[in-house]
């Protein structure tokens, strides 16, 4: 339980000073089992709701480096270092995120996948 309210509490932090930012760069091809990124760290989400915002900061907060952070099948969220798949038709991308109708997450078998720019915070919490 420690560490759970420790991790929310490192979220909140993060979301205070970044947001993500950046148009996606299209739906790739992606199985559970050959995932759309060369190396990747996988994540659902523990409060049965996912964004692209959620995602984005849970890469941000991983101690690597990611480059890109990917969503698949409305709860999942990808980190990852380089694209490993091809793209395919966004129509394979229709999925709405868990709780969250605005933002598609991915697909059955697709990923939709963004680059991972974090964006500094003035003092006031707009994007600087």
């Amino acid at each position: 339980m420690l560490c759970s309210a420790l991790t929310l509490i490192i979220l909140v932090t993060a979301q205070e000073f970044y947001e993500a930012k950046a148009p996606s760069k299209g739906c790739y091809l992606h199985f559970y089992h050959s995932s759309a990124f060369r190396k990747a760290a996988k994540y659902a989400t523990d409060e049965g709701y996912m964004s692209q915002r959620v995602c984005a900061t849970r890469c941000l907060m991983d101690s690597r480096r990611w480059k890109f952070f990917g969503l698949h099948g409305d709860r999942w969220c990808y980190c990852g270092d380089a694209i490993y798949s091809g793209s395919i038709t966004n129509s394979l991308c229709d999925s709405r995120c868990i709780n969250n109708v605005i933002e598609r997450c991915g697909g059955k078998f697709g990923m939709e996948i963004f680059d991972l720019v974090p964006v500094p915070k003035n003092n006031s919490g707009e994007t600087a």
